[in-house]
């Protein structure tokens, strides 16, 4: 028979050594979210509410943003502002032309290539950014 260590885990209660492992990796990826408050994510559940996803050449392959939304200049761009957590248009991306395709192509700004984890919401925003500055 195997034997397993067993520790305490943060309930108070005893775990194998395997379930402390996936619970510490839980605990600590939703402590991430700790230092922003409510209204950003609520800021970025608004905005994941105003994407439309259409067909053009494939299936759900064009992202757009509700007209509603985007008449509104104030609260898209204050909007836009909290889902990139303050950095929405404040630096150029910088182009380059991409041989294969023939194309200029924006580059994926500086505040988003650093960020490690972020939400749909601000991905959809520096992919939005990236467009504009083509």
């Amino acid at each position: 028979k195997e034997e397993t260590s067993l520790k305490w885990n943060r309930d108070g209660r005893e775990s194998a050594a395997e379930e402390q492992f996936c619970f510490w990796k839980w605990w600590s990826f939703h402590s991430l979210y700790i230092f922003y408050p409510e209204r950003v994510f609520k800021t970025d559940a608004y905005f994941e509410s105003q994407i439309r996803l259409c067909n053009s050449k494939q299936y759900c392959d064009t992202i757009t943003l509700s007209s509603s939304f985007v008449k509104c200049l104030p609260k898209f761009l204050r909007t836009m502002r909290v889902v990139t957590r303050g950095n929405f248009l404040m630096a150029p991306c910088e182009l380059e032309f991409n041989g294969k395709t023939k194309a200029v192509e924006a580059r994926t700004p500086q505040w988003f290539a650093g960020m490690g984890f972020y939400t749909l919401a601000t991905y959809v925003a520096h992919r939005l950014e990236m467009t504009l500055w083509c």
